[in-house]
């Protein structure tokens, strides 16, 4: 609750689900980096990753609270879900990060804007019409990888799809069967 902000540093440690939910403007900023195998919550306040390097299992901010998230220099890997898919009242800056998503789930990204992204899942979805600095799909090892797409997407500046070998390629397709999607790319 304090209007002060609060340092956060888990020491190494990994944690469980984390939760940040100030009562009264409340702000945090993180000063080492943190592991979670489980979901990172923001529901109200401010978080600001500080460049920290950051793994979490899901990160989830998607209510009509106001809250800030600053992911800065930040290098963020997600292997469950992205989801910030209601952005009222949530200030999003991506600042210089770099978030991997090595999951085959959803990043609903809900219409904001991300900095680089990097999916290298077997079957990544991305929800909402976003905007990339830079975004790149990478494949495995498999021969039904798939770059799935709810929305058009634009990248202003290098849109990557590269396949794991010429036999293992990657289908780039829309989520709903005959509705076409565009990648719009500088």
């Amino acid at each position: 609750t304090s209007a002060t902000v609060q340092t956060v540093d888990f020491a190494g440690k990994t944690s469980g689900n984390v939760t940040y939910n100030a009562t009264s403007n409340g702000s945090w900023q993180m000063t080492g980096s943190h592991t979670t195998s489980g979901t990172l919550t923001l529901t109200k306040g401010t978080l600001d990753t500080n460049g920290q390097t950051a793994s979490w299992s899901t990160l989830s901010s998607s209510n009509a609270n106001v809250r800030t998230l600053t992911l800065g220099a930040s290098s963020i890997t997600v292997d469950g879900s992205w989801t910030t898919t209601t952005t009222t009242n949530l200030t999003f800056n991506s600042n210089t990060s770099t978030i991997t998503f090595s999951s085959s789930g959803i990043f609903s990204g809900g219409g904001l804007t991300f900095n680089n992204v990097s999916l290298t899942g077997a079957t990544p979805e991305i929800a909402g019409a976003n905007t990339f600095a830079n975004l790149t799909r990478t494949g495995t090892a498999s021969k039904t990888n798939t770059f799935e797409l709810s929305s058009n997407q634009t990248i202003t500046g290098t849109l990557t799809i590269n396949g794991n070998s010429t036999v293992n390629r990657i289908l780039v397709m829309s989520v709903t069967l005959g509705s076409a999607r565009t990648l719009t790319a500088a």
